[in-house]
């Protein structure tokens, strides 16, 4: 999936898990927190090949 955020940054990933709040993104084993009040768009990962 990917994640572009409020302030223009995106992250990639893996979706972990969700609640009320957050997301919890799987990105190359490194498990991060971003809240749903951070994110602009949301989407299908895009295959660079």
């Amino acid at each position: 999936m990917r994640i572009v955020m409020v302030n223009g940054k995106q992250l990639s990933g893996k979706l972990a898990d969700y609640d009320t709040f957050t997301v919890l993104v799987d990105i190359s084993g490194v498990e991060v927190m971003v809240y749903k009040s951070a994110i602009a768009v949301l989407g299908p990962a895009t295959d660079s090949s």
